[in-house]
């Protein structure tokens, strides 16, 4: 869903940049479609699972309740370009989400207020590696 509210506002301020959305159930994809086809978005959608999906080469990533940080940074790093970034919303767990993703991975995290949960918060992961590549 955040892909889609991305894609109307980028409809107005960013009408070139371009918006994958990736829906495994079928149902929400064909709901994200028509809204793209009513709203003339700039967006297409793959019906697939994140781990199935081809790499995306994205400069910019967003997922909200797909999984826990240390799994899902695996699917930005695939469907990432060299220099993304990540922005993922997490509940009020994010601080021991982030402690057990750092085991796994290394990046750099901006903490970002959410404006709708006084806990919650907006991560933006950016320099995102394995740890068991070498640095």
């Amino acid at each position: 869903m955040p892909g889609l509210v991305m894609a109307i506002l980028g409809k107005e301020h960013r009408p070139l940049t371009f918006f994958t959305l990736i829906e495994s159930d079928a149902r929400k994809a064909a709901f994200l479609k028509h809204v793209i086809q009513r709203q003339d978005l700039h967006a297409q959608v793959i019906t697939k699972r994140i781990e199935t999906a081809e790499p995306q080469n994205a400069d910019v990533i967003s997922a909200r309740a797909l999984a826990p940080m240390d799994r899902l940074l695996g699917y930005v790093f695939r469907h990432g370009a060299e220099d993304s970034a990540a922005f993922l919303l997490k509940g009020q767990h994010y601080l021991r989400e982030m402690e057990a993703a750092s085991r796994f991975w290394r990046f750099s995290a901006d903490l970002i207020q959410s404006k709708t949960d006084e806990n919650s918060r907006i991560l933006k992961i950016r320099k995102l590696e394995p740890k068991d590549r070498p640095t």
